[in-house]
């Protein structure tokens, strides 16, 4: 007998890879880091943030950068008129480490999908398609 709105069926999705919780959770976190990395993106653009940091992958030659005015105006190479302040160089180291943990989680992602869904093989190659065009992107 069936119920309204309910099936006499198994009630198991019809892909393995629905029930993968650990490859929900990455995918979740991945959409999540997407909405942050184009919101501080937006952000950064705005403010003018863009030159807080002005080398790559350092920021000023060092991975933890400065936060404070004389240091930042003792590094720095550019325009004397262009120097940025402490909230330009937060605001993009922010979005710098933003899009390194949300590289790292599709990364983890996709290997998971290869790992454990194999046999999915279109989502497996898209996946992989994206990551490689996210790191053509991120360059």
């Amino acid at each position: 007998m069936e119920s309204y709105g309910h099936s006499s069926h198994s009630t198991s999705p019809k892909f393995p890879i629905v029930k993968d919780k650990l490859l929900l959770l990455l995918l979740s976190l991945a959409v999540l880091g997407a909405i942050l990395q184009i919101t501080v993106g937006g952000v950064v653009r705005v403010t003018g943030s863009g030159d807080g940091c002005p080398d790559w992958p350092t920021c000023y030659g060092q991975w933890i950068p400065p936060l404070d005015q004389q240091t930042i105006d003792k590094l720095w190479t550019g325009s004397p008129t262009a120097v940025p302040r402490p909230h330009n160089v937060v605001l993009e180291y922010s979005h710098r480490s933003i899009g390194t943990l949300l590289g790292l989680t599709i990364v983890a992602a996709v290997v998971r999908l290869w790992l454990r869904h194999r046999s999915e093989l279109v989502v497996a190659w898209l996946a992989s398609a994206e990551l490689s065009l996210i790191a053509i992107v991120g360059m």
